[in-house]
């Protein structure tokens, strides 16, 4: 019994094994949702070895391929600098992203990062914003809402209180002598103008409230007329991010083809073969081509693949490659790994 036992335990951890190697491979083809709960287990510890690092490039990878969750997640460790250092500008860039695409715990991240930021001088009004649509889902939202809403207000009552102690000190400074008789007409004169004065300053707070009922009225108007507007240009803003970033991913495919060319005419040249006699008799040499590496010189497994999943994001299918490309990319890897392990 207790050999069956043994048994079981030790064909478990195999198939758990194969399950997690499964998993990276299949995230490696660029399998977004192989990324993201690769991502996870990473995080978490589960199955494997816990790393945020490794955590942070799944998030990155399945983030970029298009996985909501996964930009939510990527954004957040942008924010407290989970395995990676802390970047606010990259932080609101897959936040936005994230929420715009209907991410709850995004875009209460969101709200949270406007309000504690300094880097714009409107951050208390984008995060009552983020705030009061994270509220519509989540009502613990409700409570940052409202603090960001007394904030505000108490810093235009401090605004108002400063204004009126530098009026006070303004006057204060003015020291006017009277004479005794005109002190007593003065002080007649203010005796029988009381009741006016008293009235006048009634008819004045009147105005003013009035007046200050209208201008909230009319903010709050232009606030919700300009929240649209407000919505498609950060979606504007992102979509020529991301344009940007496919620019900049194209240009790298071109340099990394051009130096594989260039590499490979050179180790052509030194050796003194043709092109096919150099596939047949040297395919280490072939493979090291692709991969930009010296066959005299290997480095360590570990950069090797670190290589292959940058090369993996040029010659895949999905991403502007071809299956042909991904082919011979994984049969260099083979022998590279082969040749470094003997």
């Amino acid at each position: 019994m207790r050999t069956l036992f043994l048994l079981l335990v030790i064909f478990s951890s195999m198939s758990q094994a194969q399950t997690v190697e499964a998993l990276i491979q299949s995230a490696q083809n660029n399998n977004l949702h192989a990324q993201f709960e690769l991502a996870e287990k990473y995080a978490k510890g589960q199955d494997v070895e816990q790393s945020d690092s490794e955590s942070f490039y799944w998030y990155q990878q399945a983030a970029e391929n298009g996985n909501t969750s996964a930009a939510a997640k990527l954004g957040e460790a942008y924010y407290q600098g989970i395995g990676t250092s802390i970047d606010i500008e990259n932080a609101i860039f897959w936040l936005s992203k994230a929420a715009l695409a209907g991410d709850q715990h995004a875009t209460l991240l969101l709200g949270q990062l406007y309000e504690k930021t300094t880097l714009q001088p409107d951050n208390l009004d984008l995060a009552k914003l983020w705030y009061q649509q994270a509220a519509k889902e989540d009502p613990n939202a409700e409570d940052d809402y409202a603090r960001v809403l007394e904030q505000q207000f108490n810093n235009r009552r401090a605004k108002q209180v400063a204004a009126i102690d530098q009026l006070e000190v303004a006057f204060d400074g003015q020291n006017i002598e009277l004479s005794p008789k005109a002190r007593s007409i003065s002080e007649s004169e203010q005796a029988q103008n009381a009741p006016i004065y008293a009235l006048t300053a009634l008819l004045l707070i009147s105005l003013a409230v009035i007046a200050w009922l209208i201008r909230t009225n009319r903010k709050v108007l232009n606030s919700s007329l300009a929240t649209d507007s407000d919505v498609q240009r950060q979606q504007v803003k992102l979509d020529r991010e991301l344009r940007r970033k496919d620019e900049t991913l194209k240009q790298q495919k071109r340099q990394m083809e051009a130096m594989y060319r260039h590499i490979k005419k050179l180790q052509a040249q030194e050796n003194g073969v043709s092109n096919s006699n150099q596939t047949q008799d040297k395919p280490i040499t072939l493979a090291c081509a692709m991969f930009g590496f010296n066959p005299a010189k290997l480095p360590e497994e570990k950069q090797i693949k670190i290589r292959y999943k940058q090369l993996s994001k040029i010659y895949h299918p999905d991403l502007k490659g071809s299956e042909d490309e991904m082919k011979l990319l994984n049969q260099a890897l083979k022998v590279i790994l082969k040749h470094v392990n003997k």
